[in-house]
């Protein structure tokens, strides 16, 4: 028989309205869970929260928020929902990504409005964008497309087996070759030195005879003459970096080494490649020196740049510090969105925004670009040199400063001229922010891998 209370007795009041100190606390859950209380927990519905003994009305606590779920899930669940609360991949996603991308501004103003709870929050919208960017650049590996060439252009694979008579005219027809483009250059030097010549000559008979009707006539021919020289001046350049490239020497070096072997006989090219470099005598044998502070030379990728001898190394040392850069990037770009929002409340001053105001706006603007980002990578990388992906890729690089014009307009309200005019700073002062952070990473690199 139920008891029933005292008439002069204080009532108790319910449970999910009673203060936190007098609320009932939930048993704890016993260790083992073979127990059986908690098997009878997992095998009958809550009525109550298992966190704060609150009476639940549906599936969610209405005093500390907590979710009424099975206590044990499978692994696959487990990951799903992990992944969910933590990048907010719930039914919330497909909403916010599409007000994102083709509503400039209208999540932050959204968020600012107070209409929160059907978007996805922006620090997880930002991390979600950013975290797929960097992973799908991570899969794509551009850096690691850029293999190293082992030797000359030209030259064959670093892994291919042949015969010294084989090699012996693959060289002499490099050496052909780069003897050709001299001869050209040549020609195209004495070409140019010709003209100029007779160029001269002329305009110093029309000058002299008066033929040069007005200004405008003899501003044009001096300007040819200009042209002419500097045309001269930069082929006699490329001259010279000619013949004082040390290319013609390897090559030389490698066919003298090459006809001591019988022509039947096999040899790996690569080996005689490695051999020329080390061997002949050129500033770019002889390492890489690079000044500066100790911190920043001690790393082990600055040490593997300082002590490559041959291109090879270094363009692999160079593409491991690229890589390590990236590595950081993330965390370098995420450290200058407060700068980014600080831009804006300065461009806003007069507003009176909260400082928080500006730097949901700088979440969301910078989300859009690496959602954009992201498409860009995938597109470069599926389609290959093809024309269309030139086209996309204008597009879409385009895309960005549109968006971020068009959302600028919209959150804060204020005149075209006004709003181009602080994009206009924005742009200049970021770019700063962004060199600056750029140069950060690669330092990190650098010193700590």
């Amino acid at each position: 028989m139920r008891d029933v209370p005292h008439p002069d007795a204080e009532p108790t009041p319910p449970a999910e309205t009673a203060p936190a100190s007098e609320r009932p606390v939930p048993d704890p859950l016993p260790a083992d869970p073979d127990a059986p209380e908690r098997r009878k927990l997992e095998s009958e519905p809550s009525t109550r929260c298992l966190n704060c003994g609150c009476s639940l009305p549906g599936a969610y606590c209405p005093e500390c928020g907590q979710k009424d779920q099975a206590l044990r899930t499978p692994i696959h669940r487990f990951v799903v929902d992990t992944l969910a609360e933590y990048l907010g991949l719930d039914g919330r996603v497909w909403p916010t990504l599409g007000t994102l991308m083709v509503k400039p501004g209208r999540l932050t103003q959204a968020y600012v409005l107070g209409r929160r709870q059907q978007y996805v929050r922006p620090l997880r919208i930002y991390l979600t964008a950013s975290l797929a960017f960097f992973f799908i650049l991570a899969l794509i590996d551009p850096l690691g497309r850029l293999n190293p060439e082992f030797g000359s252009p030209g030259d064959l694979p670093s892994d291919t087996t042949m015969t010294a008579g084989a090699y012996l005219a693959h060289l002499d027809s490099l050496l052909q070759a780069e003897a050709e483009e001299d001869r050209q250059q040549v020609a195209l030097v004495d070409s140019l030195e010709a003209q100029l010549a007779s160029m001269e000559t002329a305009f110093a008979a029309d000058s002299a005879a008066g033929r040069f009707a007005d200004l405008d006539s003899l501003d044009a021919a001096t300007d040819a003459l200009d042209d002419l020289r500097d045309d001269l001046e930069d082929e006699r350049g490329d001259y010279e970096q000619m013949r004082s490239s040390t290319n013609d020497r390897r090559l030389a070096w490698r066919r003298e080494q090459t006809s001591r072997y019988r022509p039947d006989s096999t040899i790996l090219p690569s080996d005689l490649v490695l051999a020329s470099e080390l061997a002949v005598d050129g500033d770019d044998d002889r390492g890489t020196n690079i000044d500066g502070p100790e911190w920043l030379l001690g790393g082990e990728q600055m040490e593997r740049i300082r002590e490559a001898r041959t291109r090879e190394e270094r363009n692999r040392a160079g593409i491991a510090l690229g890589k390590a850069a990236i590595g950081h990037l993330p965390t370098v770009i995420f450290l200058l969105l407060p700068v980014f929002a600080l831009l804006m409340k300065v461009l806003h001053i007069r507003r009176g925004w909260y400082y928080a105001e500006h730097l949901v706006f700088a979440l969301h603007t910078h989300a859009f670009a690496f959602v954009v980002f992201a498409v860009l990578a995938v597109v470069l990388w599926a389609s290959g040199n093809a024309s269309w992906a030139n086209t996309l890729t204008w597009v879409l690089s385009l895309a960005i400063p549109v968006y971020f014009v068009l959302a600028m307009k919209r959150v804060y309200n204020q005149g075209w001229i006004k709003t181009l005019f602080k994009v206009y700073l924005l742009a200049w002062m970021y770019f700063f922010v962004l060199l600056g952070g750029t140069v950060v990473a690669a330092g990190l690199a650098a010193a700590i891998g």
